[in-house]
């Protein structure tokens, strides 16, 4: 499955690969770029632009009750920003692994769905159905 869903002149926004969460979506800088402040205008404005889409995206896809923003640039130091939807689905498999109740840690929520996505049971059909109604919306 194809996983990019929209690209901008700086830009690209793709369903993020290995993890198994429908509307998990990365954004990533196209330039080599490791420092907000190394934006020109233009594209730090279209990177805001993009936030705000792919929020919006994920909470009317899924009806996330909470969509979480990251940036870390751990791993992988080029700007990306993690956009991750928590769904009551979601939260509820964190609360049985983990005893865990709202309002949720969102950077434990999010740690434990690094090792744990594959439990939650999203299918193939699940997730491409997102991609493409994300592709569209996003459009």
């Amino acid at each position: 499955m194809q996983n990019l869903l929209n690209e901008t002149a700086h830009f690209t926004v793709s369903q993020a690969r290995g993890y198994r969460v429908p509307g998990y979506l990365i954004i990533e800088a196209k330039a080599d770029v490791t420092r907000l402040a190394d934006f020109e205008p233009e594209a730090a404005a279209e990177l805001m632009q993009l936030i705000v889409a792919a929020e919006a995206t994920a909470l009317k896809l899924t009806g996330a009750e909470r969509v979480y923003v990251m940036k870390f640039a751990e791993l992988n130091p080029r700007i990306h920003f993690h956009i991750f939807p928590r769904t009551a689905r979601v939260g509820a498999a964190f609360e049985a692994a983990t005893g865990a109740t709202a309002p949720y840690n969102g950077a434990a929520l999010v740690a434990w769905i690094w090792d744990h996505h594959a439990s939650l049971g999203f299918t193939d059909a699940e997730l491409k159905s997102f991609v493409d109604a994300a592709r569209e919306a996003l459009d």
